[in-house]
């Protein structure tokens, strides 16, 4: 879905400089839909409320900022999800549980939808979360290299998703953070 495309993108992006996007403790690369090993991705952030548990998946991209799919934060009936007040950022996990397991972790100041966003065509699907402080940086948590508004992905480039999302329509969350190496497709 377009949770995992933003991820993907993010994850895309050519590495150029040393202030982001390194992982400092990755040692292999195993591909295939296995476990994401601890500080595989350190950019990966679990976006969680305190009835719910994980919801969305976000990606740290400052000190402050983070990046996520716009339509985690529409209200339902019964959840007020576009409530700032309500989520919690963990950054540095691997393994969700309850508690927050040794991560960092910041309530979130402010959540902004791009104001194109469009929830049924799912257009412009990417919001700004500004975090209540700034996250300090260590071997688990480091942001991710944003791609220059000039570059261009290429149908076929190989891009990892990551994240503890499901594995099959209407499953069950995963509790470890998983990697998969796919092909970006464009239309």
């Amino acid at each position: 879905g377009s949770k995992t495309a933003l991820t993907a993108l993010m994850n895309c992006a050519a590495v150029s400089c040393n202030c982001c996007g390194t992982r400092p403790r990755k040692r292999t690369k195993i591909v295939g839909g296995s476990d994401a090993g601890a500080g595989s991705w350190p950019w990966q952030v679990s976006l969680q409320m305190d009835r719910y548990g994980h919801v969305c998946g976000a990606t740290l991209v400052a000190n402050r900022w983070l990046i996520s799919a716009a339509h985690c934060f529409q209200d339902s009936d019964a959840i007020k999800y576009s409530d700032a007040r309500a989520w919690r950022a963990y950054m540095g996990m691997r393994v969700m549980t309850r508690g927050n397991n040794g991560a960092a972790t910041r309530p979130i100041r402010r959540i902004l939808l791009h104001p194109q966003y469009d929830q049924f065509t799912s257009d412009y699907d990417i919001a700004l979360l500004e975090l209540s402080a700034p996250v300090f940086f260590s071997d688990l948590v480091q942001p991710v290299c944003v791609p220059a508004p000039s570059h261009t992905f290429t149908t076929g480039t190989s891009c990892y998703v990551t994240g503890w999302g499901v594995l099959m329509e209407d499953g069950k969350s995963l509790s470890l953070q998983k990697q998969v190496l796919l092909n970006l497709l464009l239309n």
